[in-house]
């Protein structure tokens, strides 16, 4: 489980640089999250590829007015019953370790982006592309 602490910390600050690197330049130049990642493609793909060699994968998109970022095991998580609530509580606190800074980036993607609505999505899937955990930052 600590694996897991420092591999959703790397994630999360991968995350945090593309959206910091990207938050220079004029008042709300976006109106979309989608604009937002089209026209930040070169840096979305660097952070996708930022988790290589990880044992995860992650996609950045677009769903309305949440930036999302998917990350999947490229190996099945053994989880059932017995684990489950474990497994929920490492997400939790691995999510919350990062959420102050989370939030400072959710700040100023909205500084970014016209959408009033604007969140942060983190969705972590299993191999299988079972849900394991999601938290959104509004």
């Amino acid at each position: 489980m600590k694996r897991l602490k420092k591999l959703l910390a790397g994630l999360c600050m991968a995350a945090l640089v593309v959206l910091t690197a990207a938050g220079c330049g004029s008042d709300k130049p976006y109106k979309t999250v989608q604009d937002y990642l089209d026209d930040n493609s070169d840096d979305m793909k660097a952070a996708e590829e930022a988790t290589k060699g990880t044992g995860m994968t992650m996609k950045i998109t677009a769903d309305g007015s949440k930036l999302v970022y998917t990350v999947q095991y490229e190996t099945q998580l053994p989880v059932d019953e017995t684990n489950k609530d474990a497994l929920k509580g490492e997400f939790e606190t691995a999510m919350e370790g990062q959420r102050s800074s989370l939030e400072s980036t959710l700040d100023e993607l909205k500084k970014q982006i016209e959408d009033e609505n604007v969140s942060i999505v983190f969705s972590y899937l299993n191999a299988d592309g079972t849900l394991l955990y999601s938290d959104e930052i509004k």
